[in-house]
């Protein structure tokens, strides 16, 4: 599954793109367009955050083997959190 490429923006009750709308946000809730419009930035920050964790969790394995599990834990549940957002959650 793919999303709608960004950036996405938040004008008045619509998120869109410049050629398509996404949603519409009902109520006038400003801060949930905002939220909704970061989506892609959000989804592609946290995506090359776990794969840098992945390269330091290698060298802290030698020094802190503590500290690399429990990088390892919060990599998990980054990685839960895309699989949520592109549907690829079993």
């Amino acid at each position: 599954m793919t999303h709608t490429k960004g950036p996405w923006v938040a004008n008045h009750r619509y998120v869109e793109t410049k050629d398509k709308i996404i949603c519409e946000v009902f109520g006038g809730n400003r801060k949930d367009a905002l939220l909704i419009a970061s989506a892609p930035d959000l989804l592609a920050a946290l995506d090359n955050l776990a794969r840098y964790a992945d390269t330091c969790e290698l060298f802290l394995k030698e020094t802190h083997p503590g500290k690399a599990d429990a990088l390892r834990d919060r990599v998990t549940n980054a990685r839960a959190a895309i699989a949520k957002a592109t549907g690829e959650q079993s």
